[in-house]
């Protein structure tokens, strides 16, 4: 199975919903990844593609992208931190919004930073600061500075040291 993924912030573009549409009628795609942060796309694209799964590729609005019909989210903040960004979602999900948005509230800043460049770079210095992985990036990807203070406390306070 397939997901066809939309990031325009990668790509320049939209998919365009009747393409969105056209493509979700092949059996082999199960499903559309929609980065954009547009809550009223996502809409568009439940409507015209009411058969496959919609999933946010958003960080930043995924909870709203899961109000509006998605089954959850390819993040890069869960590379990070899974168990809360896990969590919202699920809370999100179980429609406990109280509690999605207070786990929401709480990620906001590490989503912001990690996702400010459209980029895995600052995901991987997180990464890498806890030995997970070298600090190296491949071209295109320009390289995080070796120093930021604003993701090392955020490091800090999830228990990211």
């Amino acid at each position: 199975p397939i997901l066809v993924g939309d990031a325009p912030s990668r790509t320049g573009l939209n998919l365009q919903i009747p393409t969105l549409a056209e493509i979700s009628r092949l059996a082999n795609v199960a499903g559309i990844v929609d980065a954009s942060g547009d809550m009223v796309r996502a809409t568009a694209i439940r409507r015209a593609c009411p058969n496959r799964t919609l999933v946010s590729g958003h960080d930043l609005s995924a909870l709203g992208c899961i109000a509006h019909g998605a089954s959850g989210l390819v993040s890069l903040t869960a590379n990070v931190a899974p168990d809360i960004v896990v969590a919202t979602c699920l809370a999100g999900l179980a429609g406990e919004r109280a509690t999605a948005e207070r786990l929401q509230r709480r990620l906001f800043d590490l989503q912001s930073v990690l996702t400010q460049e459209h980029s895995p770079a600052a995901a991987k210095w997180v990464l890498s600061r806890l030995g997970y992985c070298g600090p190296g990036v491949r071209l295109p990807i320009p390289a995080w500075p070796e120093e930021d203070e604003v993701l090392a406390v955020l490091m800090k306070t999830f228990g990211l040291s």
